[in-house]
Order: structure tokens, then sequence, then C-alpha cells
């Protein structure tokens, strides 16, 4: 059975993260390991239109480094309250992810900066908390990503899997086996990145609104967690 364990703030990210524990030992590719599988709630975006006006920016980039996991408490809960061995289980497990941008398509220009991208999942010792249709991205992977920025300076993929897309053979690639088949996903998904780069105002001023429809999101603070080089 899964139950919600904690709420997240942000335009377009996620409004409940739901985790089914205890969890699986993870079998002969993760010996020891206990996998949590967890699931979040995201806004559902009808088109590109809709996901560009939530999104800070839009880019283009490659990982460079992926980060160890750790846990965000949400502020006000009585952690200290509890016996240890339950305060260490309480919080959302999060891994940071470095990008280095290549190109932006829309909003804050990013280009030739390193970000750094929040996301949900990640391991902790022996636990492994795994995000239904958010994989934690792995090095050198390329992306197209639509992000909007936290107040201490990192982004967040706007509604989860609806924006981020792996690129493949000169193709989008959207990650969520229900994601791609629905809204801005389907529209995207298979999409060869040069018509994406070359048609990108185009298709985003098609929007017929939808969920998430609203003024664009504004960056906030700074543009990027590390200057241009």
């Amino acid at each position: 059975m899964k139950k919600y364990i904690a709420l997240l703030a942000g335009v377009g990210t996620a409004v409940a993260l739901v985790a089914g524990l205890p969890g699986a030992i993870g079998g002969d590719d993760h010996p020891g390991v206990r996998i949590h599988e967890a699931a979040a709630d995201y806004p559902a975006f009808s088109d590109l239109g809709a996901l560009d006006r939530s999104s800070g920016a839009v880019v283009r980039g490659v990982v460079e480094s992926v980060g160890a996991a750790y846990r965000v408490v949400p502020p006000g809960l009585p952690i200290d309250q509890l016996p240890a061995h339950k305060a260490a289980q309480v919080g959302v497990v999060q891994t940071d992810v470095t990008i280095r941008v290549t190109q932006s398509l829309s909003g804050a220009d990013l280009t030739d900066t390193r970000i750094v991208v929040s996301q949900p999942g990640g391991q902790i010792g022996d636990d492994r908390v795994v995000v239904e249709e958010e994989p934690v991205a792995e090095k050198g992977e390329p992306y197209v990503l639509f992000l909007t920025q936290f107040p201490d300076g990192k982004f967040g993929i706007v509604g989860g899997p609806q924006g981020r897309y792996q690129v493949k053979d000169d193709k989008l690639v959207n990650l969520g086996d229900s994601a791609r088949d629905k809204g801005v996903g389907k529209q995207l998904h298979g999409l060869k990145w040069a018509d994406l780069e070359r048609n990108y105002r185009s298709l985003a001023a098609k929007s017929q609104g939808g969920a998430g429809s609203q003024e664009r999101q504004e960056p906030l603070g700074p543009t990027s967690n590390a200057p241009k080089e």
C-alpha cells in the first residue's frame, strides 16, 4: 500500500510524493539494497505551450556529475521527538545532478553555465528510493529540460516526467511510459531535436491552454549556480 510521506512546493513540481514501504530487497542487480518504490503527483500539461509558460528556463544540456542522495525534511516536522531510527527515515530523498547547459530554448539564458538540478529519488546507505517514471540521471546523458528555479539557486524539473526528455539518436525520448501517451509528453516524444530547435517558438505558440497554463514562471535568485566559462 502506498501512503503520502511529504508535500513539495514549486510551480509544476510534485504536489505530493507517495511511497510503498517497506522496501523489497534489490535482487541480483543490487544485492542487499532495499528498494522503495515511489510515485509523485504532478499537474498535467496539455501541450508544449502550457509547459513552456510554467517554466523559468528550457534548456538542452549534458549531465556532468551526479551527487550523493540526501533527505529533505519539510519544515515544522518534530523529528526530534522521534526515535533515531524513525527520524532517519523522515523526509523526501533527493539527488542533485550537475548539468552543463549547451543551449537555451526559452526563458532565462543559461547557455554555457553549469546548473544543479534536484531530482526525487536516490540511494542512502542500503535504501534506494526509485520514483516511478523518474530514474535518476546518469553521467554523460543529454537532456532537454523544462526548469523552475528555487530560492537556493537549484533547479527542479517542471511536471516531473513531462518536463524531461533524453536525446537519443537526435530524437526526444520521454522516460515515462504513461507520460509519453498523453499531453505534452505525447507531443514531444519521438520529435527530432532539429525540429524542436528550429520550430520551438511556433510549437509553443500553438498552446490550447489546459492544466498548468499560466504566465511564465520567472527564475528566482541568480540565473545559475556557476559562472559562465
